[in-house]
Parts: C-alpha cells; sequence; structure tokens
C-alpha cells in the first residue's frame, strides 16, 4: 500500500494540502505514486470521511456547484458559445472561494477554539482527520449542552 486509505490515519495537514488540490500527499512516501493513484487514494479518504461523518451543507453546495461547473463545461465544448465562459469563471471563483476559506482563516481559528476547549494544543500536523472532525462534534455537542 503506496497510500492512505483511511482516515483514522491520515492527518489534517495533509487532508488540507489536498483539499487545496495537491494530492500528493495521500501517499505513504511523497516520492512514491501517481496522480492516478492519488486520485484513488484521495476518493477513498473522501468516502471514508462520509461514511464516518455524514456530509454537511457545505459538502452538499460543493457537489452542486461543481456538477453546474461540469454540465457548463459540456455545454461550452457542444455549443462553443463564448457567453459561458463568464458563467464558468462565476463558478470557479465560488468553488475556489469556499476551498480557501477551509484552508485559511476558518480552519485556523478552529484549531485555536479546539486547544483553548481541550486546554492543550491541537495542531494539523499531529492530528488525524478523524481525531479533529470527532473533536470539532463533540465541542458543538457541548456549546449546545452549556
Amino acid at each position: 500500500m503506496k497510500h492512505y486509505h483511511s482516515i483514522e490515519f491520515f492527518m489534517m495537514d495533509s487532508w488540507l494540502k489536498c483539499q487545496g488540490g495537491d494530492l500528493t500527499h495521500t501517499r505513504l512516501d511523497i516520492e512514491i505514486g501517481d496522480a492516478e493513484e492519488d486520485l484513488t487514494a484521495w476518493e477513498a479518504l473522501n468516502y471514508d470521511y462520509v461514511m464516518t461523518f455524514g456530509l454537511t451543507r457545505k459538502h452538499i453546495h460543493m457537489m452542486q456547484l461543481q456538477k453546474q461547473l461540469i454540465l457548463l463545461r459540456m455545454d461550452l465544448i457542444i455549443t462553443e458559445d463564448m457567453f459561458l465562459h463568464n458563467h464558468i469563471e462565476d463558478l470557479e471563483m465560488e468553488i475556489n472561494g469556499l476551498v480557501s476559506s477551509t484552508e485559511s482563516g476558518n480552519i485556523t481559528t478552529t484549531f485555536i477554539l479546539l486547544s483553548k476547549w481541550m486546554n492543550q494544543k491541537v495542531a494539523a500536523n499531529n492530528t488525524t482527520v478523524k481525531e479533529f472532525f470527532t473533536m470539532l462534534e463533540l465541542y458543538g455537542k457541548d456549546g449546545k449542552e452549556n
């Protein structure tokens, strides 16, 4: 096995890099593997995440935007209507905005809040995806109870 296939062992820093588009971080050894295997591993990791935690509204919205983008690109190929470029660019900007908000400000704030709640540092480089999202669920439940 050359790639991670379970969120139980996959670290959050690698998860965030993959969300940003660098799927080489799915590899156990960054030097061994190819793009096709990386994509297969990323799909397996996402499947494991969904099976463990389910889909959020943000995930569903992102998938709807990606579907719209694919359909617009197919329409552009079929019709050669250059006006569709504007719609494609708008959707790409919206998708990139969702991804970058996850990568930077929101995720940093979330790590700080979890660290404060846990009374110890929670960092992306020493927290697995499963641990992180489990902590996040518990933090949310604790907030609702208090």
